[in-house]
């Protein structure tokens, strides 16, 4: 490979929007850990698996809420407020053992970590559009 694919491959926007969705894995992640590792010796099996698939479809659902954000409300900036509610949703879920925070607590993140999903994602997509260099 030649020197000037990996100079035009590299530059502050492909990083940026490397940094954007290495966020959001660590966000998914994250929680996806919280949710399987944590719960484990709180709830059943069967209640685990369970909550595992409800907070899958929160995720879907959160990625159409935010496409109501998005296109309907025609908001474009950073959800920062948002973003402090899934923080303390999340550290609740990290330190706190209870049947009650896997029923309630761990799908309200998840609905809102879909919905940082359709924001990084979008950000991404209008970062590289245009781009010739895309994916």
């Amino acid at each position: 490979m030649s020197k000037k694919y990996f100079k035009n491959l590299f530059t502050p926007k492909h990083n940026f929007l490397i940094m954007c969705f290495a966020l959001y894995m660590f966000f998914y992640m994250t929680s996806l850990t919280a949710i399987n590792y944590n719960a484990t010796g709180v709830v059943g099996y069967d209640e685990q698996i369970l909550f595992y698939y409800i907070d899958m479809a929160l995720v879907v659902v959160g990625f159409i809420v935010y496409a109501f954000y998005y296109d309907v409300l025609n908001k474009k900036e950073f959800p920062f407020v948002i973003s402090i509610i899934y923080i303390v949703l999340l550290m609740t879920v990290f330190f706190i053992k209870g049947k009650v925070i896997y029923e309630i607590f761990a799908p309200m993140a998840f609905l809102l970590l879909g919905f940082f999903g359709g924001f990084f994602y979008t950000f991404m997509a209008n970062g590289s559009y245009g781009d010739k260099y895309q994916g």
